[in-house]
C-alpha cells in the first residue's frame, strides 16, 4: 500500500503533455545528415516555458512503427533535429506504393523539471524522378503472315517504371511514323499499360517481308525520362502464288531417238518461298492416254524432265500430246499446267510394233493370271504386230520362248498365245512369255515384248505327313489324362487357302487320343494299362481347307511302357516239395514258380527266404531254386515249413509271399536215373540232360513244321541196374518271326523254334521195372519198405513234383557235386494235375516263370502212359483259335495213329 501512495504522489507532480502527430517531408535520394525538420520548432514548446527550460529539454526516439526504417533517420537527443543516416530510395523501401510514410515516436523531457511529452513523428518521403522506363527487351522480332487481316493486333511486353504518380510512364510512341503499322495502347485501372501492334496495310511478302520500327516510353518528369525498345517485323509467307509455266512446250524429235535420254526440260516458278515455292511435276492424271503416256515417256517430279522410256515407231504413232501439273509443297497446294506438244519425224526403217490384247484376267498392264488347270489349248492374249515400212521391211514373224506356250497364227500380224503343255503352279508358279518379232529389212529390225502369266492355285496337292510311314511314340501306362503323345505335321504344295490344314483323328483313336486340328498335338483321352495293351495303333488325317479338300493319312504307333503296377504272383498259394532223406548238402530240392504281368525289370523276379530262418535246413535261391544246406534226417524232422517272398525288380519292388513244405521221399541209391538219347538224333538237334530234360542244342532251319522221332534211354544206378526206353516224337514247329513281336530270347537265327516233346507211348515194362526195384528195396530194408507205403507221391492242387523237371542255373547256386534223382510215379494222378499250363507264363530271364509255347526245355516226367489221352489233354488246353497249338496237336496225334 506504501509503495502505491508514493507513485501516485509522483504522477501528480509530472507536468505530463501529449501532443499531436509531427509532419515531415524529405525526397528521395538525398544525402546522408540531411536535416529533415526539428522537433521543439514544429512542436511550439518554446511558447510553454522558460527559454532556460526549452534549452535544457531532451529528446529521445522510443519506438519505430515503419517497417525498415530503423536505419533511416537519426533524433539529436539535444536540439530535436532530424536528419538522415543514408541516401534514402524511395522505390527500394515503399516499391511501387503512391504513399511512402515512415512513422516513429520521439519522448521529450526535462532533467531539471517534471515536464514530459510524447511525440509520433510522421515522414513522407518524396519521389524523385530518377528511373528510366525499360522495356524487358531492347528489341523483339514479330513474324506476321502476310495473310494476315487488316486489324490484327500483336501484343509487345509494356515498359517497367519503378517511380510513382507523374514521375511513371505516361505514354507510348511509334517511330517512324508509317501507314502499315501503328501502336495500340490501354491503361488499366492499376494505371498499367496494354500495348500492341495494329496492321493498318495488307501485307506483300513478294513485295516487302521486313519493317522495323521503334516504341518509346515516355514517363511525366520534367524533362521526361524516354525507354525505348526496337521491333523488327518479318513477313512469313502465305501460299499466295501458284507456280508458273513459261509457256507451251512444242518440239519434233527423230524416231530414233535413244531411249534414256532427256527430251525436254520443264520449268515452272513460284514466288512464294520454302515449301510454298518448292515445286514438283507430274503428268496430269485427268487425261484418257496417260497409260501409253507413262509407258513411252517418264517425268522426274522434282527437275521436271521428260526422259523417253520406250522407242518411238513413228509408223504407229508420230504425234504424241500430253499435260503436265506443276504444283508447290503448301499445306493448300496452289496448281498450274502446261501442254506438251511432241512430234515423231520418220527416221527410214522402223522395227516391228508388238502390242498385247489379254483374254483372261489383269492383275497389272503386264501380268495375267490364269488358274493351273487350264486346258491345254486356251488362248490366254492376242499378239499384235504392226510394222509401217514398205516391201520386207515390213513383213514380220514372230517367234516365243516359253515351252509351255506356243503361238498360233491368226492373221496377217496376228497370234493367239496358247496353252501348250499341262500347267503346274507347284513347280512354276510364274511364266514370262517373250514374243520376239523380226522384219525382213536390211539389216532386220527386231522388237521384244513380254508380259507374265501368274498362276493361281488349284487344290490338286494331298496333304503329306513328314514321316515315311509312322509317327513311333511312347507313353507311360497309368499316365493321366491328357498327357502329351507326340505332335504330327504335314505340308501342303498347294498355296493359300488350299495350303492351309487342319488334323483329325481316325475313328480307330478316338476313343483314346484327342488331337489339335492347328498344331497336330495329340494328348492322352484316357489312362492306359500295358498289361491290357501295351501297344495302340491309329490313324490321323490331315486336310487342307480346300473347296473340295484332299485328306492324307498317317499311323500312330503309341507303345505304353511299363510302370510296376503289379506285384508279382506265385503259380500256387503253397509249394509242396519231396525230398530223401541222408542227402549230401546242396541237394535240389525243387524250384519255385511266380509270374509278374509287369515287363523289364518290373518283371525281373529275386525269390527269398522270409524273416529269420535259421532253423530251416534248405537256402532258396535268387531264380527260385531250393537247395538242402545239411544232411536231412526223416526221424528228426518228416516236414518242414517255411515262408518265402518274390520280389520284382522295380523301382519301388512288389512282393508276394507263398510257404513251402519239404518232406523226405527217402528211395536210396535206386532212385538215381541216368538218361540217354539212343536214336534218332543223328543231327546231334537234341540233348537231355541229368534230370530227364530235352533241350535245344543246335538251331536248325526248317520251312514247315518237322518232326523228329526219338528214343529215350534211362537207367537206375542199383548193383543190377535196371534200363528201359520210350519213343519220343519231337515237333519242330515253324514260326514266321515277321508275325511275332520281338522279345528278348537267347537262341540265334531267323526262326522261332518251338520244342513241343510228347510221349506217345510208354510201356508196363517201365512201372513193372520200378515196382519191382521198390519190392526189393522194401524187402531189404523194412524200415524202407514201411516208409514207402507211407509216402505217396501225389499230384495235389499246388503239388510241384520236381522229379528231374526243374532246370537249375549254375551261375545261381553250387551244383558241381553230383545230386542224386528221385522218380515217383502214380498211376492215379489226375491227366489235368500232369500238365497245368494254367501255371505257365512267358519270361525270358532265369526264373521258373514261362509259356509252353515259348519252353525250350521238355520235361520227359510230365507226360504220362497214355499218349492219346495225353494229345487230347492239349487240345483241351489249346487257347480258342489258336491255330498254331491245334496244328502241333493233331501232327502229334496223327504221327502216333502212324
Amino acid at each position: 500500500m506504501g509503495t502505491m501512495k508514493i507513485f501516485a504522489v509522483v504522477l501528480l507532480l509530472v507536468d505530463f503533455i501529449h501532443c499531436s502527430t509531427l509532419s515531415f517531408s524529405i525526397e528521395e535520394e538525398k544525402a546522408i545528415d540531411t536535416i529533415v525538420g526539428n522537433i521543439a520548432v514544429n512542436s511550439g514548446l518554446s511558447s510553454n516555458m522558460s527559454g532556460q527550460d526549452f534549452n535544457m529539454l531532451e529528446y529521445k526516439r522510443v519506438s519505430t512503427n515503419s517497417e525498415n526504417s530503423a536505419d533511416l533517420f537519426n533524433i539529436v537527443e539535444t536540439t530535436g533535429d532530424i536528419k538522415t543516416t543514408t541516401v534514402i530510395d524511395r522505390e527500394e523501401i515503399c516499391k511501387l506504393k503512391q504513399t511512402c510514410d515512415i512513422t516513429f515516436d520521439v519522448a521529450v523531457s526535462s532533467p531539471f523539471s517534471n515536464f514530459f511529452a510524447l511525440y509520433t513523428i510522421e515522414i513522407s518521403i518524396l519521389d524523385k524522378n530518377d528511373n528510366v522506363p525499360t522495356f524487358p527487351q531492347s528489341s523483339i522480332t514479330l513474324e506476321i503472315h502476310e495473310d494476315d487481316s487488316i486489324g490484327t493486333l500483336y501484343s509487345l511486353d509494356s515498359a517497367q517504371d519503378k517511380d510513382i504518380g507523374i514521375n511513371s510512364i505516361q505514354g507510348y510512341e511509334i517511330s517512324p511514323l508509317n501507314s502499315t503499322f501503328d501502336l495500340n495502347v490501354e491503361r488499366n485501372l492499376d494505371q498499367s499499360f496494354i500495348l500492341r501492334v495494329e496492321l493498318h496495310q495488307k501485307l506483300d511478302r513478294e513485295v516487302d517481308d521486313f519493317y522495323q520500327f521503334h516504341v518509346t516510353a515516355k514517363d511525366g518528369g520534367s524533362p521526361p525520362n524516354i525507354g525505348t525498345m526496337t521491333v523488327d517485323v518479318k513477313v512469313i509467307d502465305a501460299n499466295d502464288n501458284k507456280p508458273e509455266f513459261q509457256s507451251d512446250y512444242n518440239i519434233s524429235i527423230k524416231e530414233n531417238f535413244s531411249v534414256g535420254n532427256t527430251l525436254l526440260q520443264l520449268l515452272a516458278t513460284d514466288k512464294d518461298i520454302g515449301e510454298n515455292g518448292r515445286v514438283f511435276y507430274r503428268f496430269s492424271p485427268h487425261q484418257s492416254d496417260l497409260d501409253n503416256i507413262q509407258q513411252v515417256f517418264s517425268l522426274n517430279s522434282e527437275t521436271g524432265k521428260i526422259n523417253l522410256k520406250q522407242a518411238f515407231d513413228y509408223g504407229q504413232k508420230n504425234l504424241y500430246k500430253f499435260y503436265v501439273d506443276a504444283s508447290d509443297h503448301g499445306t493448300d497446294p496452289q496448281w498450274s499446267q502446261t501442254l506438251v506438244t511432241i512430234r515423231v519425224e520418220d527416221d527410214g526403217n522402223n522395227p516391228p510394233h508388238v502390242t498385247f490384247s489379254y483374254l483372261v484376267s489383269k492383275i497389272n498392264s503386264n501380268t495375267v493370271n490364269i488358274s493351273e488347270a487350264e486346258k491345254v489349248g486356251k488362248a490366254i492374249a492376242i499378239v499384235n504386230v504392226q510394222d509401217s515400212d514398205s516391201g520386207k521391211s515390213g513383213q514380220v514373224t514372230c517367234v516365243i520362248n516359253n515351252d509351255k506356250f506356243e503361238l498360233q497364227s491368226l492373221s496377217a500380224g496376228k497370234y493367239a498365245v496358247i496353252i501348250k503343255q499341262i500347267l503346274d503352279r507347284e513347280t512354276a508358279d510364274t511364266h514370262t512369255i517373250t514374243v520376239t518379232c523380226n522384219d525382213q529389212g536390211n539389216p532386220p529390225m527386231t522388237t521384244q515384248e513380254s508380259f507374265t502369266v501368274q498362276l493361281a492355285d488349284e487344290n490338286d496337292c494331298t496333304p503329306m505327313f513328314n514321316v515315311n510311314y509312322a509317327y513311333f511314340a511312347a507313353i507311360s501306362e497309368n499316365s493321366t489324362s491328357g498327357s502329351l503323345v507326340t505332335q504330327v505335321t504335314a505340308s501342303d504344295c498347294d498355296a493359300g487357302h488350299n495350303s492351309i490344314i487342319r488334323y483329325f483323328l481316325h475313328a480307330d483313336g478316338v476313343d483314346s487320343f484327342v488331337i489339335n486340328d492347328i498344331t497336330g498335338i495329340i494328348n492322352t483321352k484316357k489312362v492306359f494299362d500295358r498289361e491290357i495293351n501295351p501297344r495302340l495303333t491309329f490313324r490321323v488325317l490331315a486336310v487342307d481347307s480346300g473347296s473340295r479338300p484332299l485328306t492324307g493319312t498317317a499311323t500312330v504307333v503309341v507303345n505304353v511302357t511299363d510302370v510296376n503296377d503289379n506285384s508279382p504272383t506265385f503259380n500256387v498259394t503253397a509249394f509242396n516239395f519231396h525230398v530223401l532223406e541222408n542227402q549230401d548238402a546242396q541237394t535240389l530240392v525243387g524250384k519255385l514258380t511266380a509270374f509278374d504281368l509287369d515287363e523289364g525289370e518290373n518283371a525281373r523276379l529275386t525269390f527269398s527266404l522270409v524273416g529269420n530262418n535259421a532253423d530251416v535246413p534248405f537256402h532258396v535261391y535268387p531264380n527260385g531254386t531250393i537247395m538242402t544246406t545239411q544232411k536231412l534226417n526223416r526221424e528228426d524232422k518228416s516236414e518242414y515249413r517255411f515262408r518265402i517272398v518274390v520280389s520284382d525288380h522295380g523301382i519301388v519292388q512288389k512282393l508276394c509271399h507263398s510257404n513251402v513244405n519239404a518232406t523226405d521221399a527217402d528211395s536210396g541209391i535206386n532212385a538215381d536215373l541216368a538218361y540217354s538219347i539212343v536214336a534218332g538224333n543223328q543231327l546231334g538237334i537234341f540233348d537231355i540232360n541229368k534230370h530227364g530234360q530235352i533241350i535245344l542244342a543246335s538251331t536248325h532251319m526248317i520251312k514247315e513244321d518237322t518232326v523228329f522221332p526219338v528214343v529215350i534211354s534211362v537207367k537206375d544206378k542199383g548193383v543190377n541196374p535196371r534200363e528201359t526206353t520210350q519213343d519220343v516224337f519231337i515237333v519242330l514247329v515253324y514260326a514266321n518271326m515277321a508275325a511275332v513281336s520281338p522279345v528278348k530270347d537267347n537262341t540265334t537265327g531267323n526262326k522261332y523254334v518251338v520244342i513241343s516233346a510228347v510221349v506217345v507211348a510208354f510201356t508196363a515194362l517201365v512201372s513193372a521195372v520200378i515196382i519191382a526195384i521198390i519190392i526189393i528195396l522194401r524187402r531189404n530194408d523194412k524200415k524202407l519198405a514201411e516208409q514207402s507205403r507211407r509216402e505217396k507221391v501225389k499230384h495235389a492242387n499246388g503239388d510241384v513234383f520236381t522229379n528231374g523237371t526243374v532246370s537249375y542255373d549254375p551261375n545261381h547256386g553250387d551244383l558241381s557235386r553230383k545230386k542224386k534223382k528221385e522218380v515217383s510215379f502214380s498211376l492215379e494222378d489226375d491227366l489235368d494235375n500232369a500238365f497245368d499250363a494254367s501255371s505257365f507264363s512267358y519270361d525270358d530271364r532265369d526264373h521258373n516263370s514261362m509259356k509252353p509255347s515259348k519252353n525250350n526245355t521238355m520235361q520227359f516226367q510230365q507226360f504220362l502212359i497214355q499218349p492219346d489221352k495225353q494229345v487230347l489233354y492239349l487240345f483241351n488246353k489249346c487257347g480258342v483259335g489258336d491255330a498254331e497249338c491245334l496244328s502241333v496237336c493233331q501232327k502229334i496225334l496223327s504221327t502216333h495213329t502212324q
